[in-house]
């Protein structure tokens, strides 16, 4: 799917990940036939929404502490729990992790601890604020992890401060 039907879906669906922060280009290069995706922060399902459209034969996983009123789907699985008390365990291994959940760095460094070795390909956080406390502990982390990885620092554009993205993949 390109970066233009991905933005126009994303506008679509109400979320800001499009025309607001211009992180089309970013799910652009994901390819469309993974089968699962996990999303920390679902704000009011517009995400959600767009996932099932972007990747048809994923399922969407989405946690949140207050969930959205979204209409039932065989392929979505949403998690009411905060991320700090979620356990992954229980769920399998996702393609695909999005963190736009509280853009604390406690926050997101405490997912990342948790689900670092529960995603195979790419791990995306958004709306980056603070750099440098974010990419050092997670450089420092990859050093561990089996794999090829990169990371990426992204911006996105310029029209908010935290117009920005840290990607993290294996292999792509």
């Amino acid at each position: 799917m390109t970066a233009d039907e991905i933005l126009y879906i994303f506008d679509q669906c109400h979320t800001d990940k499009g025309s607001g922060h211009c992180y089309h280009g970013i799910y652009a290069a994901i390819p469309s036939n993974i089968n699962s995706i996990f999303e920390i922060g679902v704000d009011n399902g517009g995400s959600i929404d767009s996932w099932l459209n972007i990747f048809p034969q994923a399922h969407v996983y989405g946690i949140d502490i207050k969930l959205p009123k979204v209409k039932g789907h065989e392929r979505v699985t949403l998690i009411h729990s905060d991320i700090c008390d979620f356990d992954p365990a229980s769920y399998p291994k996702f393609d695909v992790i999005v963190d736009d959940g509280s853009h604390i760095v406690s926050d997101v460094l405490l997912a990342w601890d948790k689900l670092k070795s529960h995603f195979t390909s790419t791990y995306i956080i958004e709306d980056v604020v603070q750099i440098d406390p974010l990419v050092s502990h997670i450089s420092k982390s990859l050093k561990s992890m089996p794999g090829t990885w990169s990371l990426e620092v992204i911006q996105t554009g310029n029209r908010y401060p935290d117009d920005r993205v840290i990607r993290i993949t294996n292999g792509i």
